[in-house]
């Protein structure tokens, strides 16, 4: 059967033209011990994609496809969009159906499309969105019509930008800043109110994140990892193994933890329309990905998953 995502495609008239790569059970890479080659970077073959959706944003950016679909659970529909240079859009918790997807953490698993323009991702979010019942997560909602929304003017939003993500917590390249601030200066000259705001550090959400989707990864795989876990590779073992570590008291004051993080959110949410902040820098090489750095360096991706936040990753710079 094909899953919920693919058939409303079909039933919108688009034409399927394959699956593609991605990493491991959606998870870590770049993996060079499995049966295919990690995918590259179509701009620069020696570069890393990102993951866990990596053959969906390359395909995209290489023009082989108009759009494609991903998941994300911690960026992994954002961060391969950053890295390939295309839009990836992560729509809100329970918009968009994930019957049929093999899962990754049941709480915080999401999907959307890639495409090479905003005009396109609204097309596709607005062909994929909706309620399934066959998605528990599924929420009832009414699809507006993104495309027409995607043409209005921005002047008079307001936009929060967490610049202490980029300046202090992350601190990212000089290309990257100067994109930033390129990007602040562009939309204050379209008429947009920007204003700096903070909210908690990205060690804390990354932290929750971690807890709760390595645990439900473990759980969804348990049998396999006791049974055979040589059949799996390297660097997913890396990720999931760990999380025999965490206990059940670890996963509920995790999930407690989630509670408090929407809680907050939802007090700061309608002082904005939305609030900018940083994906990836440049594609690093291929060569000399380290696993251990999953468990030692934040990103600013899984706030967005934790706060069952809709999210976009836009070309810049």
């Amino acid at each position: 059967a094909d899953a919920k995502t693919v058939s409303r495609l079909r039933d919108a008239g688009a034409i399927l033209l394959g699956k593609l790569a991605t990493h491991e059970f959606a998870h870590g890479g770049p993996s060079f011990d499995l049966p295919w080659p990690p995918t590259r970077n179509p701009w620069s073959l020696d570069r890393f994609t990102g993951g866990s959706s990596s053959g969906s944003a390359a395909a995209t950016a290489a023009g082989l496809v108009a759009g494609s679909l991903g998941s994300d659970t911690g960026g992994s529909i954002r961060g391969p969009a950053s890295y390939c240079g295309v839009v990836g859009l992560m729509g809100s918790s329970g918009l968009v159906s994930r019957a049929g997807v093999l899962p990754n953490s049941y709480t915080l698993d999401r999907c959307g499309p890639f495409t090479r323009t905003v005009e396109d991702a609204a097309i596709l979010l607005e062909a994929i969105a909706g309620f399934d019942a066959n998605d528990p997560g599924s929420i009832q909602v009414t699809i507006p019509n993104y495309r027409a929304a995607s043409k209005r003017p921005v002047k008079g939003m307001r936009i929060g930008a967490l610049r202490h993500i980029w300046e202090e917590e992350l601190p990212q390249p000089a290309e990257v800043v100067a994109a930033m601030d390129a990007a602040i200066r562009a939309l204050r000259d379209l008429g947009v109110v920007i204003e700096d705001v903070r909210l908690r550090s990205m060690r804390e959400y990354n932290d929750v994140k971690i807890v709760i989707a390595e645990s439900e990864l473990f759980a969804i795989h348990h049998r396999d990892l006791v049974e055979r876990p040589e059949a799996f590779g390297e660097d997913f073992l890396s990720r999931v193994l760990p999380a025999c570590l965490f206990s059940a008291g670890d996963y509920v004051q995790a999930s407690r933890a989630q509670r408090r993080m929407m809680s907050e959110f939802a007090a700061i949410r309608p002082r904005f329309d939305a609030l900018l902040s940083i994906v990836f820098g440049p594609a690093p090489p291929l060569i000399g990905h380290d696993p251990t750095s999953f468990w030692r360096r934040a990103n600013a991706q899984p706030m967005a998953n934790v706060l069952g936040a809709p999210a976009i990753a836009l070309p810049s710079g």
